[in-house]
């Protein structure tokens, strides 16, 4: 096994770092040229200067882009990429009978070729940040909420994009029966509320939610839930409260969140 890593290593040191300065790219009708970007590729972010030239991406890593040459006649063109960090990746490409058949890895600590102001995220921006906040790794930190039915769920890190708040939460379920999930509540209220004084609460809507695939959360596993929306801050006199319902269940979890959790929020 030793000797399996160490041989691993070596491969991946051998493998050429593709520079963004190095904008001419050779593509063959015979061999597939892979590119990974250090970030990952914006939906719709690939462009091709030619219909010969064929690309395709990688299920499950939106980081990586498949290129060859549809035909032994490809003219010379380019191919330019955009990717989720505003980065504009313009390459010159020409036919070649043979190309290296390594992945090529874009250099993340050069100077990009161009970058674009990001402005508001559009929708898939948002989902794609999403998913890179859930699939990121992240502890389970506080606050939480109480054992309810032996569910949890804690939140796990709050990041600030461009005019919006990426919310993750872990959801723990130790329990041996499934938890469904079936609909949730952000709203803020006071923390203090005098007696025989109705509770106020405002409510807050969501720009996306991103719930585990299956909608569910299987029996003694952990799953990450992420919000996005709109920037806001509190008042140290109010909460911040996210509730999750479970479907044909009895399990609500309520988390509240104070304004110095708000105010704290990684810059992205």
């Amino acid at each position: 096994m030793k000797k399996l890593i160490i041989c691993f290593i070596c491969i991946l040191a051998g493998i050429t770092a593709f520079s963004q300065s190095s904008s001419e790219l050779l593509l063959s009708d015979g061999i597939t040229t892979v590119l990974v970007f250090p970030a990952p590729i914006c939906e719709g972010g690939v462009d091709r200067g030619h219909p010969d030239i064929a690309t395709s991406q990688v299920s499950g890593l939106n980081n990586v882009l498949r290129v060859k040459a549809a035909s032994t006649t490809m003219p010379r063109s380019n191919l330019t990429i955009f990717t989720t960090d505003g980065r504009i990746y313009s390459f010159s490409t020409l036919y070649a009978a043979w190309v290296p058949p390594a992945p090529f890895f874009i250099n993340a600590n050069d100077d990009p070729v161009s970058k674009f102001e990001s402005g508001p995220l559009s929708e898939s921006s948002i989902a794609s940040y999403a998913e890179i906040i859930r699939n990121s790794w992240s502890r389970a930190g506080r606050p939480r909420t109480k054992a309810i039915g032996q569910m949890r769920m804690s939140l796990a890190g709050i990041y600030q994009k461009e005019d919006l708040l990426f919310f993750k939460f872990w959801v723990e379920n130790h329990s041996n029966i499934d938890y469904d999930f079936d609909f949730s509540r952000m709203y803020i209220r006071d923390r203090r509320v005098p007696r025989r004084t109705a509770i106020m609460e405002k409510p807050i809507e969501p720009v996306f939610k991103l719930f585990p695939e299956s909608g569910k959360l299987g029996a003694g596993s952990r799953g990450a839930v992420v919000f996005a929306l709109k920037r806001l801050t509190i008042a140290d006199s109010k909460f911040f409260v996210l509730e999750i319902f479970e479907r044909n269940g009895d399990r609500p979890l309520m988390l509240k969140i104070k304004g110095k959790h708000l105010l704290g929020a990684k810059r992205e």
